[in-house]
């Protein structure tokens, strides 16, 4: 998972708490998507804005999406016809006001602590990309993937990094 801070971006802190924007693509995604949401809306970091991008699904993820934005003053939903996962992260981009931007798959849910561990961390190093770890969870046990926490300041090494021709830091 990534965060990234956006300069371009006017944001706006609330007594100094940075604005973070949790962009979530969605598309057919009921089984999943109330346990992502509420991962999400349940941080212990309170200032999030959580932008649904409903890509044109054809199960209850819509309603499912609208219910969120009714009961949670923090939570968007945009409704656009199916273009992609990548489309729909950009429509999310366009519309976002935070100073930080983090993404979270429809299928995926964050712990509780994520958003302020991270926002602390970006803060403490100073660095424009965080890149951290994510398990898989198969319901009967969970599976680290990536044992890795990676700042970034420099757009050459950002650049690198997604090019794949640096090193994760550990």
């Amino acid at each position: 998972m990534v965060m990234i801070g956006s300069e371009c971006l006017s944001g706006h802190s609330n007594l100094g708490h940075p604005l973070v924007s949790i962009i979530v693509p969605v598309y057919n995604a009921e089984k999943y998507l109330h346990r992502c949401i509420e991962s999400i809306i349940n941080q212990t970091y309170k200032n999030i804005e959580v932008i649904l991008i409903n890509d044109g699904s054809t199960d209850n993820s819509r309603y499912i999406c609208d219910e969120y934005s009714f009961i949670d003053r923090r939570v968007i939903t945009i409704h656009k016809q199916n273009s992609g996962v990548s489309v729909a992260r950009n429509v999310g981009l366009n519309i976002c006001k935070g100073d930080y931007i983090c993404f979270v798959d429809a299928d995926d849910y964050i712990d509780l602590n994520m958003i302020l561990d991270n926002v602390d961390y970006i803060e403490k190093k100073n660095a424009d990309v965080v890149c951290f770890n994510y398990c898989k969870d198969y319901g009967i046990y969970q599976e680290n993937v990536a044992e890795y926490t990676a700042d970034f300041t420099d757009v050459d090494i950002i650049t690198s990094f997604f090019e794949d021709k640096t090193s994760r830091a550990v």
